[in-house]
């Protein structure tokens, strides 16, 4: 089976499914035989411009059907638990695995997007975090920048720990003001002209408690602009080179 990271976010909308695509390309791009994986998607059937899986598949720029990229695939927006039983196709996590060998056998490394956050519930009696354990990837963690973004990623950190998966880092994605400057401390901070917007600190908070490697600060990068132009603007805010030495 493929190595691989497993992309998670402290909540829904941060922006994983972009950040995966995004740093796939760039992978792919430095010659990695690399593909994406989306075990679960609820909101959202294949080919629907929509849907994650054809997001991935656009943006990482892969030749793999969606039904590949994406095997479980649910039309309700809502935690996979409940748009599986609506359709009754109830999912476990060991075939969840099994469904994505197409995926984890034909590459050398896999990124894995989660639906939602790790405490996202799959079925009644397991939830995404079964699947990061099972998989025993290296933990990618999404975030937003913004107002209640410690408490969100803090939370999400613990209950890694808990379970004991390796964190590779957090991202904070689209910061939609300026980007936080390199601080020393919390007085360092307050002295700043800007000190009342909760995103030029937050990041240096949650890696002050945490101690997580904050793998890049990302701005806030127009949909207008084509692939290239993003990815190009991503890869400036990246730390690749700490993703890299973690799957090779």
């Amino acid at each position: 089976m493929a190595k691989g990271i497993f992309i998670t976010g402290t909540d829904t909308g941060v922006g994983k499914t972009w950040l995966t695509g995004g740093l796939a390309y760039l992978l792919r791009k430095k010659g990695f035989n690399l593909g994406v994986w989306k075990p679960v998607q609820c909101g959202d059937e294949w080919e629907q411009p929509t849907a994650d899986s054809n997001e991935l598949k656009r943006r990482a720029d892969v030749d793999d059907p969606e039904n590949k990229i994406a095997p479980c695939s649910y039309k309700a927006p809502l935690a996979p638990i409940i748009a599986s039983r609506l359709e009754d196709k109830i999912v476990h996590v060991n075939e969840l695995i099994e469904r994505g060998k197409p995926i984890l056998n034909k590459y050398d490394i896999v990124l894995v997007e989660g639906a939602g956050g790790l405490a996202v519930p799959i079925n009644e009696s397991q939830m995404m975090i079964d699947l990061a354990v099972k998989l025993n990837y290296p933990l990618i963690i999404v975030s937003r920048p913004g107002l209640g973004t410690i408490n969100h990623s803090l939370l999400t950190i613990e209950y890694a720990r808990k379970y004991k998966l390796p964190i590779l880092g957090i991202f904070f994605n689209n910061y939609q003001t300026s980007l936080p400057g390199k601080f020393s401390s919390i007085e360092d901070i307050c002295k700043h002209s800007d000190s009342e917007n909760s995103e030029i600190s937050n990041a240096f908070v949650v890696n002050q408690f945490s101690k997580i490697t904050i793998l890049g600060n990302i701005p806030h990068i127009s949909e207008s602009l084509d692939l290239h132009e993003q990815f190009n603007i991503l890869n400036c805010h990246v730390d690749l080179e700490q993703i890299i030495t973690s799957i090779l």
